[in-house]
């Protein structure tokens, strides 16, 4: 747990939410001395992941700005992996165990930094409540992003959409992971505090 303490997140969580780092330093050392870093890693990200489900509705909008930039990364990395895994993290799912396969040390690096500055801006100064995105403006945003994708992607994208449903096929999850990438891309270029601020208000919409 000393190098652990060493990460910037795992200061922030040390400093500003005790009983959760409590809880990470019980989870950690509860496991065997041959546990393999990935296990490591993927039960320390499971105690962020709850810390940060409870703190995002908190979070400002360069810091969601900040964070949405790793799951992106992380998203793109995993569309050639598991594209349904893909889709599941960019719609706000938690990370599928395929993340081991294309953990990468600057998407980790992102990844802590982000984390940390959620957690400290939270815990400090939380924003208030966003108010949902109109429905028109997310339209808008949809429209911008199929019109990225190739004419039949779009075709797939537009049926499912119009269905409410989850991807049915590998392909369809490809298709549905494209779109969300161009979705965020969307919002990804813009200013750090107005896209963050959409990305807020779409969050807001759930």
């Amino acid at each position: 747990m000393v190098e652990m303490d060493d990460l910037p997140s795992v200061q922030a969580l040390k400093a500003h939410y005790p009983a959760d780092y409590e809880a990470l330093r019980s989870s950690v050392r509860g496991l065997p001395a041959d546990t393999r870093a990935d296990d490591v890693r993927a039960r320390t990200a499971e105690v962020f992941a709850r810390v940060l489900r409870r703190q995002i509705p908190k979070a400002d909008a360069e810091s969601i700005y900040a964070l949405q930039q790793v799951t992106r990364s992380y998203s793109a990395a995993l569309r050639d992996v598991d594209a349904r895994g893909c889709v599941a993290m960019m719609e706000g799912d938690s990370a599928p165990p395929t993340i081991a396969e294309v953990r990468r040390p600057d998407i980790e690096r992102a990844d802590m930094s982000a984390t940390a500055r959620v957690l400290i801006q939270t815990a400090t100064k939380p924003a208030p409540p966003p108010t949902p995105m109109p429905f028109e403006d997310l339209l808008r945003l949809s429209a911008a992003a199929l019109a990225t994708l190739p004419e039949r992607d779009q075709d797939v994208t537009i049926a499912i959409l119009r269905e409410e449903r989850d991807p049915r096929t590998p392909e369809e999850n490809r298709i549905m992971c494209d779109f969300n990438l161009a979705l965020t891309d969307q919002l990804l270029a813009l200013p750090p505090r107005e896209g963050g601020a959409k990305i807020r208000a779409m969050m807001a919409m759930n």
